[in-house]
C-alpha cells in the first residue's frame, strides 16, 4: 500500500508547471508586443523619410541626375536604400542596394513591405505620387535589425 500525497507536495507541483506554462506564455507574448511596437516604430521613421524625399522631389522637380545625388545623399545620412521608379521607367538606386533584390521590391504594392532573404529580412516602404504631372515611386528599405550599410 503505498502512502498518500501531501495536499504540499501536489500543490508545489501544481504550482510548478502553472508557472512555468505562465512565464512561457508571458514571454511569448511580450516579445510579440516589442515587435509589433518596434514595426509600428519603423514604419513611423520610413513614413518620415519617405514624405521627406517626396517633398523636395516635387518641390524641386529635379533632373535625373539631380536625384542621384539625392539619393545618394540620403543614403550617407540615414544608412537606407532608396530606390525612385521615375515616370519615364527608368529605375534609380542607392549604391548600397543590391541590385540582386530589385525584382522582389519592384513588384511589391505600395505600402510597407517586408522582403525575406535568408537571414536578413528586407522593411521598407513603397509609395507611388504624382510628380510634375507623372506616376513615380520611391521605396524607402532598410534589413531588419541594421541597416543596408551594415552588411
Amino acid at each position: 500500500m503505498s502512502a498518500p500525497k501531501s495536499i504540499r507536495r501536489t500543490a508545489i507541483q501544481y504550482g510548478a508547471v502553472f508557472s512555468l506554462v505562465y512565464f512561457t506564455l508571458i514571454f511569448f507574448s511580450h516579445t510579440y508586443v516589442i515587435k509589433q511596437l518596434s514595426d509600428e516604430s519603423r514604419k513611423q521613421h520610413l513614413n518620415k523619410e519617405l514624405g521627406n524625399f517626396q517633398a523636395i522631389i516635387e518641390a524641386e522637380s529635379p533632373t535625373t541626375d539631380d536625384l542621384s545625388n539625392m539619393i545618394n545623399q540620403f543614403e550617407m545620412l540615414l544608412g537606407h536604400a532608396i530606390i525612385i521608379e521615375t515616370a519615364g521607367g527608368s529605375v534609380l538606386t542607392s549604391n548600397n542596394f543590391d541590385l540582386s533584390q530589385m525584382q522582389g521590391v519592384v513588384d511589391k504594392p505600395e505600402g510597407f513591405i517586408h522582403i525575406a532573404q535568408g537571414a536578413n529580412t528586407l522593411f521598407g516602404l513603397r509609395r507611388t505620387f504624382t510628380a510634375t504631372g507623372k506616376l513615380a515611386s520611391i521605396t524607402v528599405l532598410e534589413t531588419e535589425g541594421r541597416s543596408l550599410n551594415d552588411r
